[in-house]
């Protein structure tokens, strides 16, 4: 117990020594530690921030992407639609034509010419194009292709050129035709 005593007296008598180290010490470690702590803060919201950048970053290219290949894709389809509008209505002048070929040959009573043949070349490059042009899935589309092949069989393998059967043809070609093209446009808009 003595022994206590004087430690405590002599903490007493060097308590102004004793407070300055632990002032310093204190000082020391606040230089030390303040810093330390700042950076780690500092460390901290920079990977934070670092973390919402590269989030942010990825989610404007997807949507970039996804914007150019909207954009793509809705030109590519306007172009088909108009592909596909362009060669409808050329085979249809050409099958008016032909018709008109058979009506007047019909009336003067002589043999088709040159004439039909040329055109009913013509009016095949445009029935295979169209072919080619439309999705043979979609029942609309095949609807377009029955169509073509009727008018087909009465202008070029019939020879009684039923021209009440091709007009009527040609008028419910148009009609699913114009099905087609606005519903493909209707596509074309909610992309865009």
């Amino acid at each position: 117990m003595d022994s206590i005593c004087v430690a405590l007296k002599s903490l007493q008598d060097n308590s102004p020594q004793y407070i300055q180290y632990i002032l310093a010490i204190i000082a020391l470690l606040s230089v030390i530690v303040g810093p330390y702590v700042s950076y780690r803060i500092a460390l901290r919201t920079v990977k934070s921030q670092t973390e919402i950048t590269e989030r942010q970053i990825a989610t404007q290219i997807n949507l970039a992407e996804y914007e150019i290949k909207a954009k793509v894709l809705s030109g590519n389809r306007q172009e088909w639609i108009n592909t596909l509008r362009n060669t409808i209505s050329e085979y249809q002048s050409i099958i008016h034509s032909i018709a008109m070929i058979i009506i007047t040959a019909n009336m003067e009573g002589v043999k088709i010419g040159q004439d039909y043949f040329a055109q009913s070349k013509e009016a095949s490059l445009r029935k295979y194009k169209i072919r080619l042009l439309i999705n043979s899935t979609e029942e609309d589309h095949k609807k377009i292709i029955e169509i073509i092949d009727k008018i087909d069989k009465e202008v070029l393998y019939n020879q009684s050129h039923n021209i009440t059967l091709i007009n009527s043809l040609q008028i419910d070609l148009t009609e699913i035709s114009q099905k087609v093209l606005k519903r493909e446009w209707e596509r074309v808009k909610q992309v865009e």
